[in-house]
């Protein structure tokens, strides 16, 4: 854990969030009073001429607000980006030139992002907020990707959060009564301060600041902007593959030679069926963080090939045994500094022979070299799921149809033939037999032993991971809910956000639980 997370989390212990919405007091600020609101001003563009009127309406009533601020004009006007930060405001990214980033490359985007936060340095915050609001899931992926967290709402991705007042609304009764209306506790409500309307929206928000002080409301800049990003590494075997992935690996191996099995069978198995289930796994955690997280002050982003993709889909670590995260281990630790590693590992080493004992030692001695390389990291160690039981034998397939005759042309039957389709229609018909149903597969003794191994290896995990001392968690990701699909993925999911809030600091007022 870096240094400037332990202090974030010393300042996320004193944070105060209702049930509307983020209420945040400083360390050495009292508890509100009971009934006493809040409501987060925040103002796109800037800094410009109506900048220093912005601020000094702001210190009249002791209100700090988020001021989301454009590089270049940063550059143009210093002396108001300081005299901000230093009277208690949030400054925010909102790129270097105000473009409109769907239209740009993904690199170019990024060299926005980075140009505006040097601009704005030292005084920018990990927030920011892309010009009119156009955004997309590849482009918030590339600010994750630089620590940055994407601000549109309070209770991002719940739009209802805030009260967006659009840089085109000139009326300043309109503004003020429209704010009015619509604001609660706990709300964000956005005007803007250098743009061909911001006369007027700047007028308005000095006639609110007296109109909502004396409704209960206090003023506050965004809570989590001067948190750091908690960085998520995700290393070993795909979550279910003990659940999707085991009885094929184990089939193949019995079936066509083990040692097929572990350059193709299990390989594939783990690498390509628990691929997908893990990508399902991470996405449905991911959302689970944004919703239930996010609004209550973490930043958060993946790393390593995790992050390449908004989908979570894969990342270059799945599909390793033990002894391939523990060979790779100190190398991702270097690269990325990961604040929290989720490790699952052992499925695999299962699947290819390897018994419970051995793969307990290596995963003591893999977990023993994280922390050696990292001794404050956080590390989410899981307890493989059973295997699935074999499915039925499928039923020989059904013949298929012949083409369909020719359409004859209508006649008047015969009475011959009326007479005999009335005997036919006499005559009981004969029951038809019921098929039979399906007999389930015997297990093969390939798969047998990988079941008593794995039910072994769960077992052993417990001891491993108590033993591994302070600072690990155990993800139980035994029991019936994880046989595979949509709600495996949900389960396995909801049990390492469930680790998580255990771990992170701060993270007592999380959503209990999200839904992805």
């Amino acid at each position: 854990m870096s240094p400037r997370w332990k202090q974030a989390a010393a300042a996320a212990a004193t944070a105060l969030i209702s049930v509307a919405g983020l209420q945040a007091a400083g360390p050495a600020e009292a508890a509100p009073a009971a009934g006493s609101k809040t409501v987060y001003f925040t103002f796109d563009d800037g800094p410009g001429m109506g900048t220093a009127e912005l601020l000094d309406a702001t210190a009249a009533y002791d209100a700090k607000v988020s001021l989301f601020y454009v590089g270049r004009h940063g550059e143009q006007s210093p002396e108001l980006v300081a005299r901000a930060a230093a009277e208690g405001h949030v400054i925010g990214n909102h790129t270097y030139s105000h473009r409109r980033l769907p239209t740009m490359t993904g690199g170019e985007v990024e060299q926005e992002l980075i140009k505006a936060r040097n601009a704005l340095e030292p005084y920018v915050s990990n927030c920011w907020r892309p010009p009119g609001w156009q955004t997309s899931p590849a482009i918030e992926q590339i600010a994750k990707g630089l620590g940055l967290r994407q601000t549109l709402s309070v209770m991002d991705p719940a739009e209802s959060r805030r009260v967006f007042i659009p840089a085109s609304w000139t009326d300043e009764d309109l503004i003020v009564s429209t704010v009015r209306e619509r604001v609660f506790d706990g709300a964000m409500v956005t005007l803007h301060a250098e743009t061909p309307g911001a006369g007027a929206q700047l007028r308005a928000f000095e006639r609110l600041l007296p109109l909502l002080t004396a409704e209960g409301y206090r003023f506050k800049a965004l809570p989590y902007c001067d948190m750091p990003t908690v960085k998520l590494l995700a290393v070993g075997d795909g979550v279910t593959s003990g659940v999707a992935g085991a009885v094929s690996g184990a089939g193949q191996s019995a079936g066509k030679g083990a040692g097929q099995s572990a350059g193709k069978g299990a390989g594939e198995s783990a690498g390509k069926g628990a691929g997908r289930s893990a990508g399902n796994y991470r996405g449905q955690l991911d959302a689970m963080l944004r919703r239930g997280a996010e609004p209550h002050g973490l930043n958060f982003r993946w790393v390593g090939d995790a992050a390449d993709g908004p989908g979570l889909h894969h990342d270059e670590h799945d599909g390793w045994t033990t002894q391939q995260v523990d060979r790779n281990i100190s190398r991702l630790q270097s690269t990325h500094q990961p604040d929290v590693i989720l490790v699952n590992a052992g499925a695999v080493d299962v699947q290819r022979g390897a018994t419970a004992d051995t793969v307990a030692r290596r995963m003591a001695a893999l977990l023993a070299r994280i922390r050696q390389n990292q001794p404050d990291v956080k590390v989410l160690v899981s307890i493989p799921p059973a295997l699935s039981a074999p499915r039925p034998a499928l039923s020989a397939p059904r013949p298929a149809l012949s083409a369909p005759r020719p359409a004859e042309a209508k006649r008047t039957p015969t009475t011959t033939e009326l007479t005999a389709a009335k005997r036919k229609a006499a005559k009981p018909k004969a029951a038809k037999p019921k098929a039979a149903k399906p007999k389930a597969a015997k297990p093969s003794a390939a798969q047998q032993s990988a079941a008593k191994q794995t039910a072994a290896l769960q077992r052993a995990m417990r001891d491993v991971i108590r033993n591994a001392g302070a600072g690990f968690y155990a993800v139980d990701l035994r029991g019936p809910a994880l046989d595979g699909g949509a709600r495996a993925h949900r389960t396995i999911a909801n049990r390492y956000y469930q680790a998580l809030r255990d771990a992170v600091p701060g993270s007592s007022r999380w959503a209990a639980a999200p839904q992805p």
